[in-house]
């Protein structure tokens, strides 16, 4: 308790005395010790959502996930800000902005590979909402990464206002996000610290 500070380790939120759980992170099921290292702490709540895909959730799956380097969670702020700028783009003038667009926006109309990238993410992001949804996820959470994205409504939407008005758990839904952005190629960083500074994103 001590080394979590009293925080839950999935949402981030302080925990009362009564609603202290402990976890093994690798679960004991599959062979997890309960030392120390392997064990933490979580809230009632999270503890009672805890899902037992360990593997789907928490394993890289991915050699190029593996050797890329990830990017900070700042990274996360820059397609946000896209996903504004696209979306109105989109309403505009019925499609996503080009590269050229892109640059014009953001910095001096130079098109490179980064402006490249990013107009291949839309693109990327736009494939995947109309599909129909991935096996690791529910129709549920499709649909509340669909409105966080602006593909409901035209408007993007934090993380936090998408779980509470879907009733999603928040915690899952940022590695479900996570996941969304390796799909298009960008590699975010995996800890504790990024978890909660991407929940309230």
């Amino acid at each position: 308790m001590k080394r979590e500070n009293q925080i839950c380790s999935s949402c981030g939120s302080p925990v009362q005395d009564g609603d202290i759980h402990f976890d093994h992170i690798i679960p004991f099921s599959k062979g997890g010790s309960s030392d120390e290292s392997n064990v933490r702490l979580l809230c009632d709540s999270c503890n009672l959502k805890k899902s037992n895909r360990f593997e789907a959730e928490h394993l890289v799956t991915s050699f190029v996930e593996h050797t890329n380097e990830h990017l900070d969670i700042s990274f996360l702020e820059v397609l946000l800000d896209l996903g504004v700028f696209a979306q109105k783009y989109r309403s505009e003038n019925k499609r996503f902005p080009a590269a050229a667009e892109i640059s014009a926006e953001f910095n001096d109309g130079t098109v490179g590979i980064f402006e490249e990238m990013m107009a291949r993410t839309l693109l990327d992001f736009e494939e995947f909402f109309k599909n129909g949804k991935p096996e690791e996820m529910t129709r549920a959470q499709m649909k509340a990464l669909k409105t966080r994205w602006g593909f409901v409504d035209g408007e993007l939407h934090s993380l936090a206002d998408v779980a509470d008005e879907t009733e999603e758990d928040l915690a899952a839904l940022v590695i479900l996000e996570r996941t969304l952005l390796a799909r298009a190629g960008w590699y975010v960083k995996e800890d504790k610290f990024t978890r909660r500074k991407w929940a309230k994103k």
